[in-house]
């Protein structure tokens, strides 16, 4: 998944501004998440124990899913420029190996005097909203 590098000043950017980007759940990802992070909750691979939580089957890692907005507010909006300083996100379905979701991320305000961009964002798959959220991103330079 290659994403356009903006290089956008604090001056650049609008409160209405928005970006998306679609990208799939591999199962190399979520090989590689469990690794990297050592979950290996049942409900993310035993099938029947995931069923016994009431999913269809094991369920994604919702880290995993929600990493991928770092490329989006780090290479597009803000961009380079900023740091994730604050997130809160709320899931509505789960995310399952395979899927493909749509990310996407909208300035809601812009705090100039303290360098801070407040996005909304959401998960999409299919028409379902999977869930949303906000970020905070400061732009240090």
């Amino acid at each position: 998944m290659e994403i356009e590098l903006l290089d956008r000043k604090l001056e650049d950017l609008k409160v209405g501004q928005e970006t998306s980007m679609t990208s799939r759940i591999t199962q190399q990802e979520f090989e590689t998440f469990k690794e990297l992070t050592g979950d290996k909750a049942p409900v993310h691979w035993k099938d029947s124990f995931a069923k016994e939580m009431g999913y269809a089957s094991t369920i994604s890692y919702g880290l995993l899913v929600l990493s991928k907005f770092s490329g989006l507010l780090g290479m597009q909006i803000p961009g380079p420029r900023s740091v994730i300083v604050q997130t809160q996100f709320k899931w509505k379905l789960p995310v399952f190996v395979g899927d493909e979701l749509t990310y996407k991320v909208r300035i809601s305000k812009i705090a100039t005097a303290v360098r801070l961009v407040v996005l909304q964002c959401e998960v999409v798959r299919n028409s379902d909203l999977i869930g949303g959220g906000e970020f905070q991103c400061l732009m240090r330079i």
